[in-house]
C-alpha cells in the first residue's frame, strides 16, 4: 500500500469520526479522493494511477467498515454525488464508489457507524428559523420585563398607599395630641 494512501486513510478515519450524515462523509470522501488525484498527478510513474489509488483506498478495510454504513442509502448517494455541486469531484468516481459500497454490503463488513441521510437545510431556512426563535425568545423576555415591571410598579404603588395611610395616622395622631394639649393645658393651669 502506497504511504500517501494509507495517511489518507488514517486522516478520512479521524474525520469520519465525528459524522452522523451521508453528506458529512460525502465530504470527507471529496477530501481523500482530491488528495490522492493530487498526489497521483505529481508521480511519474505509471502504477500509481488515480483510479488504482482511489480503488486501493476505497477497499481498505476500515474505509470499507465506514462505507458499509452507506449501504443502506446508495439510490440517495448517488443522487447527492450527481446532482450536488459539492461533490462534483466524485461524479468522476461514482461507479467505483459505488461498487465499493455493494461490495462492503456483499462481504457482510459490519459497519462502524449508519449515517443518516438528512442533512442540514439551506442557508436561508436557517436563518429563518434562528430569526422566528430570536423574535419569540425576545417576546418572552419582553413578557417577563414586562412582569418584572408591572410587579415592581405594584409594589412602589403599595408602599405609596402604606405611607399615605401612614402620613394620614400620623397626622391623626398629631392632631389627637394637639387637641389632647388644648384640652390638658386649661385644666392644668386651673390646678
Amino acid at each position: 500500500m502506497c504511504s500517501v494512501v494509507r495517511d489518507v486513510i488514517n486522516r478520512f478515519i479521524i474525520g469520519v469520526r465525528d459524522c452522523k450524515t451521508i453528506d458529512c462523509v460525502l465530504v470527507k470522501l471529496t477530501t481523500a479522493i482530491y488528495s490522492i488525484r493530487s498526489y497521483s498527478q505529481t508521480m511519474e510513474d505509471s502504477r500509481y494511477t488515480a483510479s488504482t489509488l482511489i480503488q486501493e483506498f476505497l477497499h481498505n478495510d476500515n474505509v470499507m467498515k465506514i462505507l458499509s454504513g452507506l449501504s443502506h442509502e446508495k439510490r440517495y448517494i448517488e443522487t447527492k454525488i450527481s446532482s450536488d455541486p459539492r461533490f462534483s469531484l466524485l461524479k468522476n468516481y461514482l461507479q467505483i464508489i459505488l461498487t465499493a459500497i455493494d461490495l462492503a454490503e456483499r462481504r457482510g463488513v459490519e459497519p462502524s457507524t449508519i449515517f443518516r441521510a438528512d442533512t442540514r437545510g439551506p442557508t436561508w431556512q436557517i436563518e429563518h428559523q434562528e430569526e422566528e426563535y430570536r423574535r419569540i425568545r425576545h417576546r418572552g423576555i419582553y413578557i417577563e420585563r414586562k412582569k418584572i415591571d408591572k410587579s415592581r410598579k405594584t409594589a412602589i404603588n403599595r408602599v405609596k398607599i402604606l405611607l399615605s395611610k401612614k402620613i394620614i395616622a400620623i397626622i391623626l395622631l398629631i392632631i389627637a395630641i394637639a387637641i389632647a394639649i388644648a384640652i390638658l393645658i386649661p385644666r392644668i393651669k386651673l390646678i
